[in-house]
């Protein structure tokens, strides 16, 4: 500890530790905990796991190295401007394509609404014209179906949305901190440091003391805006310089004629020679065969 160790006290300002309850232990995943160590003439900020079952209880991080690595993991996370603009083309295909998909739907209900309206209305001048008190109560029971679905779908028509609403003007915010969101971070802000922990981040990082944070786990945004930047690096490197579709091999010039012999090749035998020499083949067998078969049989007849 530098110049010399005295005492510890818990930090309760989020100001100084934005990070502070966000940030897991690797080891045990308990908060780690912000504090101030006090030295000789100064106080040193610090993050610790204190959960004394842990392997990295009571190992301090200092506060600008675990706050450093946090932001350089958000200043990562910038897209290029291509690639915003990609993906706000795609949000607004979107939106127009919500848009009217709830019109349809709300004509739909609207249509609906007038039919049940019609019905009820036939109903009732036939509950007022019976006097029979068992088609009445048939009635009655229709009736009271029938209003609850009328009520049901008034109460959906008026959360129609505002269909004159520009998608621009609506996710314009949205948008700017797609495109950067190290400016959210960058403005000091403590609301909009805890917004940014909120958007980015589908659950807390977890730290190591030696290995840093772990892989962190991003929200549906920017798990999108990573997917399409996978595709477009992983087409590159696919297609690359080379052409897609095959070429047709076309020969650019004449053929040049070897000055290399073939090899002579032996004539055919005619088929009489052929077998002139297979007889004298034969005659050679037999010729030599009963000196072996002679020599094979006096070997058997000696005496031992």
């Amino acid at each position: 500890m530098e110049e010399g160790f005295a005492v510890r006290s818990k930090a309760n300002t989020e100001e100084e530790f934005p990070l502070k309850g966000f940030v897991t232990c690797g080891c045990c995943g308990k908060p780690l905990t912000a504090y101030h160590a006090k030295g000789r003439n100064k106080r040193y900020p610090y993050y610790e796991c204190f959960n004394k079952d842990c392997d990295e209880s009571r190992k301090s991080i200092r506060k600008d190295v675990l706050e450093g690595e946090f932001e350089t993991i958000v200043q990562t996370m910038q897209p290029n401007a291509g690639l915003v603009s990609t993906v706000a083309s795609m949000f607004r295909d979107i939106w127009n394509h919500r848009l009217e998909g709830f019109e349809a739907k709300w004509n739909e209900q609207k249509r609906a609404l007038s039919g049940l309206g019609a019905k009820i209305n036939v109903l009732t001048d036939r509950l007022l014209e019976t006097t029979s008190p068992s088609v009445i109560r048939v009635y009655e029971a229709k009736l009271e179906k029938l209003e609850s679905e009328k009520a049901l779908i008034s109460e959906n028509m008026t959360k129609k949305p505002d269909l004159n609403r520009n998608f621009d003007e609506s996710f314009r915010t949205v948008m700017q901190f797609l495109a950067n969101p190290w400016k959210l971070w960058a403005s000091d802000n403590l609301e909009h440091r805890k917004t940014l922990l909120k958007l980015v981040f589908a659950e807390p990082l977890q730290y190591e003391g030696n290995r840093g944070f772990r892989t962190a786990k991003t929200t549906s945004p920017f798990n999108v805006l990573a997917d399409i930047q996978d595709d477009k690096s992983e087409m590159a490197e696919r297609v690359g310089f080379e052409p897609t579709v095959p070429l047709r091999v076309r020969r650019i010039s004449s053929a040049v004629l070897s000055t290399t012999q073939p090899p002579l090749r032996r004539g055919r035998a005619s088929p009489r020679k052929a077998a002139r020499e297979v007889e004298t083949a034969r005659n050679v067998n037999a010729t030599r065969a009963p000196h072996k078969t002679g020599s094979r049989d006096r070997t058997r007849l000696s005496p031992r």
